[in-house]
């Protein structure tokens, strides 16, 4: 095939489509090679002839009009093109987007990759420009800006996310408008600050392409993208002031003096860390977790209290259901007691409910975090869950049970001057109460009438009242009781 070929230009067209291929780009490349030559062979000899013609009618006539580079046949130039393009796709044989490795591109105008994965902050393109030209006048769609980590405390801005794009590409330019200048060389490139000639990163040259590794010795020492290493310098100056409030006061106009500084939280301070740090935030839970009672059991121990029980107690035992928040309270002397307490109750509970206990948590005590409990669990087939050592908010279903029970008992021993011994029998009174008063946030019933019909650790199981009689100096049962409520201490 020949230039003179009708099919010559179609052919040349279809070869140059097969850079997008995912073929060999070396035996395309020889293809291209081959083929321009075949083509510049054809058209010397096309053009000698019509020189010889030229030189024996017009010997005025400038030859170089016939030469063979001329001005109105563009073809060579395309094929010129074509294998400096192939030449590019060899040189970039290897690199896919993604990775921490990037080319630095003088004719990109703007970052821009095509890994969506490697975005930290992505928003939808809105701008004017919803398409970049490639080399090869195909286009390829801007999808969205944002920004691109690329190391834990460094980032590109305003990169392009580009659909088709297979390489991570750095516009020279954008560098210099951020006030960057680049020295290329022979095996590397350099890139410094122009201010100051403090060198920010630097690349090596593969091929005929500057390549930059962020995840090797290239890691900038500032955040060459964005001026906002400026603003974390302003942030040390200003006493560690929060960013978003500089960032609203340099909006505002309220700073003079102030300029082309951006206040952005990119990365964590190191001393706003050390010298801040709070607790972490323990959102409350507004979805179920769980299905069924007895699928997950809190548990805590509190005490030891100041007073001994009338009884003789010091701790409370308290087990609350997740699923329908009932609660069951037990009282010992001695924390060993646990164990027996909770094997005798989840026996019952799951013998009287006719359920198992799949899960129960609690914090790492060691009245819970123990042989004889784990053993006990192992053979229910029933999984221990802990919290964090420090932090009670992990159990905090139990925790925060534990303080309504005490707040209200504390507060009916106050009203009536009640010896403080009987602290248990308030409690108990208490977990009574809280059972059939309190609605659940999510499924707006009393945990009773999520649980009807089981009632475990509330006196004895016959309807009756505990009282404390005088004279024997013991707690009595009893349903013959008339109460007089207006012998209040609180005046009316």
């Amino acid at each position: 095939m020949n230039s003179s070929d009708t099919n010559f230009g179609d052919c040349l067209f279809e070869l140059t489509n097969l850079m997008h291929a995912k073929g060999n780009v070396g035996i395309i490349s020889d293809i291209i090679s081959e083929a321009i030559r075949i083509h510049k062979g054809d058209h010397f000899d096309d053009h000698l002839s019509n020189e010889s013609l030229s030189l024996g009618n017009d010997g005025s006539q400038d030859h170089v009009e016939h030469g063979y580079y001329d001005e109105d046949d563009d073809s060579d130039f395309d094929l010129d093109d074509a294998m400096r393009h192939f030449g590019l796709m060899e040189n970039l044989r290897g690199y896919v987007s993604g990775g921490k490795e990037w080319v630095l591109d003088s004719g990109c105008t703007d970052h821009m990759t095509g890994d969506e994965e490697m975005f930290r902050e992505l928003a939808e393109n809105d701008g004017l420009r919803k398409y970049v030209t490639f080399g090869d006048n195909s286009k390829g769609k801007v999808v969205g800006l944002g920004k691109v980590a690329i190391s834990h405390d460094s980032s590109i801005q305003n990169a392009m996310l580009v659909e088709s794009l297979g390489y991570n590409l750095l516009s020279v330019s954008r560098l210099a408008d951020f006030g960057l200048n680049v020295l290329f060389t022979e095996v590397d490139c350099q890139v410094f600050c122009r201010d100051n000639h403090k060198m920010v990163f630097t690349g090596i040259r593969r091929g005929d392409l500057y390549i930059v590794d962020f995840s090797k010795k290239a890691q900038p020492k500032t955040c060459f993208i964005a001026k906002s290493s400026k603003g974390w310098l302003w942030h040390r100056r200003l006493g560690h002031v929060g960013m978003r409030n500089l960032d609203k006061l340099i909006k505002g106009y309220h700073i003079l003096g102030v300029n082309d500084v951006i206040f952005d939280k990119d990365r964590l301070c190191s001393a706003c860390q050390a010298g801040k740090q709070v607790g972490g935030r323990h959102p409350v839970k507004n979805i179920m977790t769980t299905r069924r009672p007895l699928e997950l059991l809190h548990m805590d121990l509190f005490g030891p209290n100041t007073y001994k029980s009338f009884s003789g107690n010091s701790f409370g035992l308290v087990v609350v259901d997740d699923f329908s928040r009932f609660t069951w309270v037990f009282f010992l002397d001695d924390k060993s007691q646990v164990q027996k307490i909770f094997k005798n109750f989840a026996r019952k509970a799951q013998n009287q409910f006719d359920v198992k206990i799949k899960k129960v948590r609690s914090d790492n005590g060691t009245e819970f975090k123990n042989a004889n409990v784990d053993t006990f669990l192992d053979e229910e087939g029933i999984s221990h869950e802990f919290s964090a050592t420090y932090p009670p908010q992990q159990n905090g279903v139990v925790e925060r049970k534990n303080r309504t029970l005490i707040e209200m008992a504390r507060t009916m021993l106050d009203e009536y001057k009640t010896p403080k011994h009987f602290w248990a029998e308030a409690v108990e009174t208490t977990c009574h109460a809280t059972n059939r008063l309190y609605l659940h946030k999510l499924l707006g019933k009393t945990a009773y009438e999520l649980l009807t019909g089981f009632l475990l650790g509330y006196g004895s199981n016959s309807h009756t009242y505990h009282v404390y009689n005088n004279f024997t100096r013991k707690v009595e049962e009893t349903v013959d009781v008339k109460f007089d409520e207006s012998n209040s201490s609180q005046v009316e």
